[in-house]
């Protein structure tokens, strides 16, 4: 199966207005497929393919200190990150007791953004996608040139530095909305939404192969992050004032 092809055809980007940013996959490096290469041999493959290479990160420099507090990253403890060249892609080791398989959280990031840098191919994100095969997670956003209106919300938000989250979603991980243009310094008024859709995981009480899991969970996500976004798009002043939150708590965009 072709994942990005199958995300496409889900999400509709062209009718919904709604976009990928960010695909996460975990994945156990020794699996053997293709009867006798492993994951990681084809990922090497793959990238070599492409003239990049992985790169270990020093765990004390910035990037890799950004990638370890990231939200996503709560439940895991990082043995190590390596970065595809100059591309946002990247693959964490996860730390795994002495019997257990070695699982790696694979990531690509920043698919919707307007700095002038180019994206990966798709191409290479489909053939990375394609040995893994499996989604984690993705981040879904929704720009626009105006702020989000948050009175309909309410009391549902906590306000951390410039981002605005909402409390309690019981379908989308997260969801949250920050000004764009400010945070990767645009000369362009760019105001975004993003939700974070967690798929649940093959296992014995969840069978389904990956295109099934993809197409019963990730409709639903989509409906009610459209819910919200409609919400946000209503007159201001027409719900009681929003009042926003201080959270010191860690809760990075």
């Amino acid at each position: 199966m072709d994942i990005l092809a199958e995300l496409a055809s889900i999400i509709n980007p062209a009718e919904s207005g709604i976009h990928i940013d960010t695909i996460r996959a975990t994945f156990f490096k020794k699996a053997i497929i293709q009867k006798t290469y492993t994951k990681m041999e084809l990922l090497d493959s793959i990238a070599r393919k492409y003239g990049k290479k992985w790169q270990k990160l020093d765990k004390q420099t910035a990037k890799a200190v950004k990638i370890e507090r990231r939200y996503e990253f709560r439940d895991y403890e990082i043995v190590n990150i390596y970065m595809l060249s100059d591309l946002p892609i990247f693959y964490a080791t996860l730390k795994s007791s002495d019997n257990e398989p070695q699982k790696a959280l694979f990531e690509v990031y920043g698919l919707r953004q307007y700095n002038n840098k180019t994206p990966p191919p798709k191409e290479l994100i489909a053939e990375l996608l394609g040995v893994i095969n499996n989604v984690s997670s993705l981040d879904l956003c929704f720009d626009k040139d105006s702020p989000f209106n948050l009175d309909p919300f309410c009391d549902e938000v906590i306000s951390f530095e410039n981002t605005k989250y909402l409390k309690n979603n019981d379908v989308l991980t997260r969801v949250y909305f920050y000004d764009k243009a400010k945070k990767n310094n645009l000369n362009l008024s760019i105001y975004r939404a993003e939700a974070v859709v967690s798929i649940n995981p093959k296992s014995k009480d969840n069978p389904l192969p990956l295109k099934q899991r993809l197409n019963l969970q990730l409709p639903y996500a989509i409906d009610e992050f459209k819910s919200i976004l409609d919400k946000t798009a209503k007159e201001q002043g027409t719900s009681k004032p929003y009042k926003s939150k201080e959270n010191k708590r860690e809760l990075r965009a």
